[in-house]
């Protein structure tokens, strides 16, 4: 019996890629379950084997995250891992900086998915020291936005129809989710330090984030010079600024930031993908929707104000902003923009080519992962009797309190748990508002069996 869990950290960025990737295993590769939904609330249910074991693939597998993962694999669980970050984190020498999956776990994981024929190649460098075996690490893109722009509009359809009925036309703006503005107490660097190192992230990248926090800060208030200089000069045209935050950052103070400006509208609903089909052009800093929207063959601007930090070198070298034309001050954002607006498009607004790479559209992202999916969970041994007693039993605990998975009660981390980790898994999860897309691969998401497991995960199986 062939079982995956496919944790979602942020619900709007995640949960779309991971239902498609779900929905292609069981449906083209043959799996009985792909369970989908809240890290944190899966995490819980592991520990309190409430899960049978199976295949399950993380984001990052940074060392706090060690003990988990020794733990559930003495309990049958294997662990696959691409780095969420993998196509814009480097160090200042454009090489992959390797803290999301770092020597002290590389052993425990099964299969190491890289983002781009760079990482690949470094990881397997980085690591020939140690016993990985030849297949460990896998060329496969990055799992997010796979599908053609035409196929993704129809996945899209509503949501984008929504997007244009609210805001008009309308240019993208995606926030550079500084730690600055990531909803903690205090902005002093050496709270921010004391903050990351109690999340476990190692020293040496600490200080590269609250620098490139730093960088962001600069970056947010020449956005908010841009948006002066943008209505002054096409203050009569009849277009609007989009403005998205981050999953993680504070929304309430961009609110008070930016203020009640008609023309630019905060909006956090959806998936990142529809906003971009639905914008006429996508702006960022060392960002993945960077990657995402030129790669969906949108004019896209990479905004990055020089500051005087280290961390300048590193950013120059991020991927993401190799996707976009880089503007680093706010007027020659705004002479990008316009060039843009007025049609004099060229191939000189993104690297459509470096961005298809990185999608993994050279790869067929979802078939890699299925078929490595599928190498790994053949070493599992399952039961498909224990399975069913322990999806039984996990209902039955969810329904009789939702206290025994309450994350704030049972979590072993919750000294070091801060604004910032805070769960972005915001609502249950709509199965009805799946089942009837139009998804690309040719997949018909109405012949598989849909069952919520606690609001924030479903179990995707076979029809019978």
């Amino acid at each position: 019996m062939r079982i995956v869990y496919l944790p979602a950290e942020t619900q709007t960025r995640e949960m779309d890629s991971n239902i498609i990737l779900a929905l292609y295993l069981v449906e083209k590769y043959g799996f009985d379950h792909v369970m989908v939904g809240d890290k944190r609330l899966l995490s819980v249910m592991v520990r309190l084997h409430l899960l049978p074991p199976g295949v399950f693939h993380m984001k990052s597998a940074q060392h706090y995250l060690l003990p988990f993962i020794k733990k559930s694999r003495a309990k049958g669980f294997k662990f696959t891992v691409q780095n969420a970050e993998s196509i814009v984190t480097f160090d200042d020498d454009a090489r992959t900086d390797t803290f999301m999956i770092p020597p002290e776990t590389i052993n425990y994981i099964d299969k190491v998915f890289c983002s781009n024929s760079s990482e690949y190649n470094q990881l397997t460098n980085i690591y020939n020291c140690h016993d990985c075996g030849d297949d460990k690490f896998v060329n496969s893109g990055f799992l997010r936005a796979q599908g053609s722009a035409e196929e993704l509009s129809r996945f899209y359809k509503k949501e984008i129809s929504d997007i244009k009925k609210r805001c008009g036309t309308f240019i993208l703006y995606n926030s550079t989710a500084g730690l600055m503005y990531h909803g903690t107490k205090s902005v002093d660097s050496k709270e921010m330090k004391k903050m990351l190192l109690g999340q476990g992230i190692m020293d040496e990248h600490v200080d590269i984030l609250i620098e490139w926090g730093v960088q962001s800060q600069a970056t947010f208030f020449s956005f908010l010079e841009f948006t002066r200089l943008f209505k002054n000069k096409l203050g009569e045209q009849d277009i609007n600024i989009v403005f998205r935050p981050h999953p993680s950052e504070n929304l309430d103070f961009f609110k008070l930031a930016i203020g009640n400006d008609e023309r630019i509208i905060i909006d956090t609903s959806y998936s990142v993908v529809p906003w971009i089909l639905a914008s006429e052009l996508a702006i960022g800093s060392t960002s993945t929707t960077l990657v995402e929207s030129a790669g969906l063959g949108k004019p896209t601007l990479s905004f990055l104000p020089d500051v005087n930090l280290p961390v300048m070198k590193i950013l120059r070298n991020n991927i993401g902003n190799k996707c976009g034309k880089i503007s680093t001050s706010p007027s020659e954002l705004l002479a990008d923009v316009c060039g843009v607006l007025d049609g004099s498009v060229s191939e000189q607004y993104f690297d459509g080519d470096l961005a298809e790479e990185l999608l993994g559209k050279k790869y067929n992202a979802y078939k890699v992962f299925s078929s490595n999916f599928k190498q790994v969970s053949d070493k599992i041994h399952q039961n498909k009797y224990l399975f069913r007693l322990k999806i039984l039993i996990l209902k039955i605990t969810c329904a009789i309190s939702n206290v025994a998975i309450e994350l704030n009660s049972i979590s072993p981390y919750k000294k070091k748990r801060s604004a910032y980790a805070k769960s972005k898994f915001n609502s249950n999860i709509d199965i009805g508002g799946y089942r009837y897309r139009e998804y690309p691969c040719d997949l018909d998401a109405s012949e598989i069996s849909w069952k919520k497991i606690h609001g924030k995960c479903i179990l995707l199986s076979k029809s019978k």
